[in-house]
């Protein structure tokens, strides 16, 4: 089913009334005796999006994972040494200012290491990490 889904996309819907649409929804029912070769013919239909989902990983634990990692650090301690500067300081405007700081890196850190997750192509693959990220 998930080659299935991701193979129509979101991009399949119709007006099923004046003000709501309707996207497409896929429901199998497989029957075959056992050794009949029902795996060998999904592994030929699932194979390029398996293949595609697996070199959007490797490209991700190549490239963009290091580079939001080490954001994400560079954040972390920028945030510590601000805060830091917020308590020292005795001025409110400054002290203020250094708070919004923190606040904003906060939020920055927060929306990176939300995207600080690999790439998914199959409806399996989002659910496992939707559910994931919600923890």
């Amino acid at each position: 089913m998930d080659v299935t889904s991701a193979a129509i996309g979101a991009g399949l819907e119709i007006a099923s009334a004046a003000d709501r649409v309707t996207r497409a929804n896929t429901f199998w029912l497989a029957s075959a005796e056992s050794g009949s070769g029902k795996s060998q013919v999904f592994r030929r239909i699932a194979e390029p999006i398996l293949e595609h989902q697996h070199k959007l990983h490797q490209d991700f634990r190549e490239n963009t994972f290091p580079k939001l990692d080490g954001e994400i650090e560079l954040l972390k301690k920028e945030i510590e040494r601000t805060e830091r500067k917020a308590t020292r300081t005795t001025d409110p405007a400054d002290r203020e200012r250094l708070l919004g700081e923190v606040t904003y890196k906060r939020a920055r850190r927060a929306e990176l290491q939300q995207a600080n997750r690999p790439p998914c192509v199959t409806p399996r693959c989002r659910n496992r990490t939707e559910r994931d990220r919600d923890r």
